[in-house]
Order: C-alpha cells, then structure tokens, then sequence
C-alpha cells in the first residue's frame, strides 16, 4: 500500500511515526513512572527517576525537583539529574523569587528561553549565580499540587536558547502529576507511621500504667494486710524494696531505724547509686545516730511539705510518716533512679501506713508502761497488793522470783519523763536482764534479781546520763544511784524505802552523780535513821555546839572553816586556797575557833570534831534539799 502512496505524502507519513513513537515513550515512561511509584518505598529515589525520565524524555541537559519547605517558606532542590556545579545543588529560591516563585505563583507551567534576560520575575543575586554557574539558558516547571497547593516544581533545563513545545510541556507536567503524588503518598505513608508509632507508643504508656496501677494495688493490699495484723516492720520494709526496687528502712519519731529491707530489692552493682544506698543501709542499721544528716534535713522537709522528697547524697526519696511522737518519722528508700508518679505515690502512701502502724505501737506500748508502771507501783507501795496477783504479773513481766531482789533507785536533777522511763527499760533489755524498769513516785526505779544488781545499777546510770538533754548538769552528775536488797518480793517496798533515803543521803552528802550500794553508806545510815538522829544530834552539840551558835548569831562561816581545815589535812595554806580567803583572814578564823573550843588542835579530840563537823554539813544538807523539795 505504501509504494501506492504518492512520493509527496512520505515525508508527512515519515513524521506521523515519528509522533508516534515519541507518544509511545512518553506513555512508556510514564507507566514506568506509575509502576516505580508502586514498587518503590524510598520517595528520594521515586523523584530521583521522575526527574532522569524527565529529562531523558526532553533531551535536556538538567532536570531537578524544587520542594517546597513550609518551615521557611522557600524551595529547595530535592532532586537533581546533569547538574554539574556544587552551588546549583545548594540553591534556596524564596516565594516570588525567579521562575520557580512565577510558576508556584501561578500554578501553571512557565518557561523561559533566556532566564538571564527573562523581566517577567524577579531575579536574585544568589539564584541567578547558581543558574549561571550551571551555564543554563532555558528551563522550563511545572507546579506539583497537592489539592490546591503547591509542593513544588519539576524543571528541566537547557544550556543553550531552547523552546518548548506543547508536548513537552505536557509532558513535563505529567511527570510532575506524578512526582506529586508521590510526595503526597510519602507524606500520608509518614503521617500513617508517625500516627501508629503513636498509638502504639499509647498502648505501652496505656499498658504500663495499667501494671502500674496493678502493682500498686497489690503492694497496697499487702500493706494493709500486714497492718490489719500487725505485722513485723522489716516485712512492711521488705514488701515496698520490692515494689520499688531499693534499699528501705522504716524509721521511727526518734529518727530510730525500726525496720529495713535487708537486701531485698536491692540497688544493683550497675546503679551509681549503689554504693550510697548501701552507705545509708549500714546507717539505719546503726540505728538513729548514724542516719545523714542530709536524710535528716529531708525527712524534716517531707513533712513541712506533705510529699516526699528526694535526698541526691546519699541517693535516696524520703516520705515523713507524720510520726505521734511529733518527730517526723516515716520511710527512707536508698534508690538512685528517678521514680514514677506511681511509685512516688506508693512511697508516700506506705510513709502513711508506717504512721498508722507507729501509732498503733505507740499507743500498745504506753497501755504496756501504764500497766508496767501499775505493777511496779503495787510492787513498791507499802501496804503491797493482792499477792498472787502480783506473783501472776511479775512472772508474766520477766520478773525472777526464786531468790533475792534488788531495787535500784534514781534521783535526776530534770524532771522525769516517758523517755526516762523508756532508757531506764533499755537499760536492762539491751542487755538481756530479766527485771522491771519505769518510774515510781517521780523516780527511776528497776527491779532485778539480786545478784544483777550492781550490773543493773551501772547500766540504769549509764543509760540516764546518756539520755540526759543537752544543758543539763555536769557529765555524770545528772544521774544519783543507788540499791538496796529485798529478800522475796514482800520486802520490796521496805528496799526502795532504804535506797532512795541512800540516794538523798548521796545529795546530801555532796555527791550528786554517785552511784553507791546502800550498803556503802550504812554508817551515815545509822546515825541520820530515825532512831540514831536524836543521839547524832546530842554528839554533834557537845563537839561543835559553841561554833555552830557562833555561826547563827554572826553570820558567820567557822564550821565550814573548821571542816575545810580538817579536809585538807591541817594545811593553812590549802584551806586558804580551798576557802578563797587570805592566810591571814583563816588564821584569824582559827583564833575565833580556839577562843570558842579551847584544845580543839588536840590530837585526841580532832577525830570527833571532825566527824561532828561531818554530820553537821550533812545534816544542812538534808535540811537544805528537804525544804527544795517541799518548795516544788
């Protein structure tokens, strides 16, 4: 058929085929594009490959994909093909700015045969000099869309003076139709991402919480289980280290640890804090003395705030407990890691439980002195209660009944208090003593068996002394001392009789802080008991009376004067030193005495005269500490 076709039409039929196969490779290319955006995932590569078919399709000598970035509002090059310079690649073209600003603005595909000398947009020094550093002449964009806006602009680019036709440029646009939808496809594939990574970073948080929530309801039921029964302190310890993953230890109103963990829970060797939560275990295992005063300051902290609060040396959360007592007690966690919101409320929801239980052990343990304190008294009193019911409670008390008691009696220069009687009992409890210890009659008193009794009474004095407050009297002369013996539980009352009189015989005697048997002091004994003061009194009169009246009627000091002498071993010199007075004023004392007791530096008569000087000061003594007494 074509040799019947004149020779004139060849040339027509020559370029319909090759419009043919142009249409046919650019709808090839355009498949291939399509396909690449169904096979591909990376959209860099997508545009990469639009953007070579690009400039394959029209021959050109650059193709390149601007996006635009909404973050500051200019274009980008995203994508390149037959580029050449460095600071083409780099190019950032504002809104408004060159043909890629025109065809944004317009939303139509734009071209230019000669961009150096093109006046139908704005030219820029720093975009023109990447254009020209590329040695381009013509280009030619296309927008891509998205709805209605622009995402960017597909080019292609000519280093020579070029027009192009409507095919290509249809072309061009359809390749950037589908450059769009890759982009768009990209951005919907990240937002789906980005929408699933949250949901499920949702359900973990959801799912966390949940345990969270359970683990917490399960600590709380142990917590209350334990309280309901009363439970050890070390398990309620045992149960929140668990929970919390750290060291615990329950301390008390005293700051005194009552309970600890013991390991469980444990901080681990790759935790920094570590070796500070097990300084601070050791601590509290020390007891009140040794905690930190850092932990001090914030459990003192937690309970002005209401919350916990978290100590960084040593590392630990502290959560005031509110203590009874007044002193804030509570709970201490050798943690070093952060804690959620959960577990702080754990923590400080546990610190309230340990107030509950502190409560519930203070309050048993005042019933426990009150009825202490009722046996001791009915012990002590004189006449005695119900025997066998004394016998039933003293048992019942740890009290030993097989053989002879001792009481040991206690005079402080403070006032008594709850605490007295707690050190008193610690006393004899820290060292595994069977007996009684509390308060009688305003004193501190213990009952033990007898031959425990010296060791009781050092332990009691030890113990009172330590418990003494700061600015009270000289070390060791706070606490005055001393016991008696009682052979079965009937004598009791008459023991406690002799060793307080022994305890004011001590005062008296000017040896406040002793701690003396009664039976180390039975001369003076003796001679102040009821029955021996009368004659006492007759023998000091006959010795020294003459001195003593001397002393009423002139205000004056000779018996001390007299008695000092004697102390000091006839030495004028130490007796003026002891008196704070000159030689001369204690010769002339002396001569006042030996004018009112002629003879008295005989050898033969000093020892009366110095043991009627004795009983003398004693007795002022007595009189002296009576009146204070009946004062109070």
């Amino acid at each position: 058929m074509i040799d019947d076709l004149p020779a004139s039409s060849l040339p027509e039929l020559r370029a319909q085929l090759e419009r043919h196969q142009q249409r046919e490779s650019e709808l090839l290319a355009l498949h291939e594009t399509a396909r690449d955006l169904t096979a591909l995932r990376d959209v860099d590569r997508v545009l990469q490959a639009i953007v070579r078919r690009a400039r394959q399709l029209l021959s050109a000598d650059v193709g390149y994909l601007s996006v635009y970035d909404p973050q500051r509002r200019d274009f980008y090059i995203r994508a390149t093909e037959g580029s050449v310079s460095p600071a083409f690649a780099r190019i950032r073209v504002p809104l408004a700015v060159g043909i890629c600003g025109l065809v944004a603005a317009e939303k139509i595909p734009h071209w230019s045969s000669g961009y150096a000398t093109d006046e139908r947009f704005r030219h820029s020094g720093g975009i023109d000099h990447g254009v020209l550093a590329e040695q381009i002449e013509s280009l030619l964009g296309v927008p891509l869309l998205a709805d209605d806006d622009v995402i960017g602009v597909l080019f292609v680019a000519d280093r020579y003076q070029r027009d192009y036709g409507a095919s290509q440029i249809a072309l061009l646009d359809s390749l950037g139709a589908h450059a769009s939808a890759a982009m768009e496809n990209a951005r919907l594939f990240q937002e789906a991402r980005e929408a699933l990574a949250r949901e499920r970073d949702a359900n973990a948080r959801l799912q966390e919480r949940t345990r969270e929530i359970q683990a917490a309801a399960d600590v709380h039921e142990q917590l209350t289980s334990l309280l309901a029964s009363g439970g050890d302190l070390d398990a309620f310890a045992d149960v929140v280290a668990r929970h919390l993953d750290g060291r615990v230890a329950v301390v008390d109103g005293t700051l005194t640890a009552l309970g600890d963990s013991g390991g469980e829970g444990g901080a681990a060797d790759t935790d920094p804090g570590a070796d500070d939560a097990r300084r601070g275990v050791d601590d509290a295992d020390r007891g009140a003395a040794a905690l930190d005063p850092a932990l001090r300051i914030a459990l003192e902290r937690s309970a002005q705030l209401g919350r916990s609060v978290r100590c960084e040396r040593p590392a630990a959360w502290v959560a005031a407990a509110g203590a009874p007592s007044g002193a804030p007690g509570g709970l201490v966690l050798w943690r070093a890691a952060e804690l959620t919101q959960p577990q702080v409320r754990t923590l400080e929801r546990a610190a309230v439980m340990v107030a509950l239980m502190l409560l519930v052990r203070e309050r048993v343990a005042v019933a426990e002195q009150r009825a202490l304190g009722d046996l001791i008294g009915s012990l002590l009193k004189h006449p005695q209660g119900d025997r066998a019911t004394l016998v039933r409670e003293a048992r019942r008390h740890g009290l030993p009944l097989e053989g002879p008691l001792c009481v040991v009696a206690a005079r402080l220069e403070r006032q008594p208090d709850a605490q007295t009687a707690q050190a008193a009992r610690a006393a004899l409890l820290g060292d595994g003593l069977a007996g009684l210890a509390g308060l009688f009659d305003g004193m501190p008193v213990a009952i033990v068996a007898a031959e425990h009794g010296s060791g009781a009474a050092r332990r009691l004095h030890g113990a009172l002394s330590a418990a003494a407050p700061t600015g009270a009297s000289a070390a060791g002369t706070d606490v005055t001392i001393s016991h008696a013996l009682a052979d079965d539980l009937t004598e009791l009352p008459s023991a406690h009789l002799r060793a307080r009189q022994s305890v004011e015989l001590l005062l008296g005697l000017g040896r406040a802080g002793a701690l003396e048997p009664e039976a180390a002091l039975a001369p003076y004994t003796l001679l102040l008991s009821e029955r021996g003061r009368g004659d006492a009194q007759q023998f000091v009169e006959a010795q020294i009376g003459p001195l003593i009246a001397w002393d009423a009627r002139r205000s004056t000091t000779l018996t001390q004067t007299l008695l000092t002498y004697f102390d000091c071993g006839h030495s004028t010199s130490a007796t003026a030193d002891a008196l704070h007075v000159h030689s001369n004023t204690l010769r002339q004392r002396l001569d006042r005495v030996t004018a009112l007791l002629p003879g008295w530096a005989q050898a033969e008569r000093m020892l009366e005269l110095h043991l009627a000087l004795r009983l003398h000061a004693i007795g002022g003594r007595l009189a002296t500490r009576a009146a204070s007494e009946l004062r109070k």
